[in-house]
């Protein structure tokens, strides 16, 4: 592996991860899928090239599921504590998604690149690392509209 990386664990750490930097891009999903698979508000998946993310399978149990979108998704999580470790599917052919709080380093921090399925967003949750800065936040919306988070009265992005 490169010498820029950074591990990680499930739990009880029967399932341990090494990942080579930099990631693609960092997601937050609200539906309701990520929601139970998370047993959280939100999950939050950093997201890798395949040939990036170092890991034994052994400790791993996959669950397929459809999302809303109609996408194939896999959820990979540990047989022994059941934490969400991956995360992968049709949408994201060749990328990992690795359950952000599944880091051992953490003052590894990453900014949010689009917040998705907000019309299922928690109310108590008022902001993301995305829009923590109103003119960052506010420049992102005018160059790219799709990756705000709408008001419950419009419709979801589908992804």
């Amino acid at each position: 592996m490169g010498s820029d990386f950074k591990t990680g664990s499930c739990s009880c750490g029967h399932v341990s991860f090494q990942v080579v930097l930099p990631f693609e891009k960092v997601v937050i999903c609200h539906c309701d899928n990520c929601q139970k698979r998370t047993g959280s508000a939100f999950g939050l998946m950093i997201y890798f090239k395949a040939d990036q993310v170092r890991f034994s399978p052994e400790n791993l149990s996959v669950y397929h599921y459809k999302a809303e979108s109609g996408n194939a998704m896999q959820s990979h999580f540990c047989r022994t504590c059941g934490a969400s470790v991956f995360l992968t599917g049709d949408l994201n052919t060749g990328l990992i998604g690795v359950a952000g709080g599944c880091f051992d380093d953490e003052r590894f921090y990453y900014d949010v690149d689009r917040e998705i399925f907000c019309r299922s967003k928690a109310p108590f949750v008022k902001m993301t690392a995305m829009a923590a800065s109103s003119l960052f936040a506010s420049a992102l919306i005018k160059t790219q509209p799709e990756i705000r988070c709408l008001k419950s009265s419009e419709p979801s992005i589908t992804v």
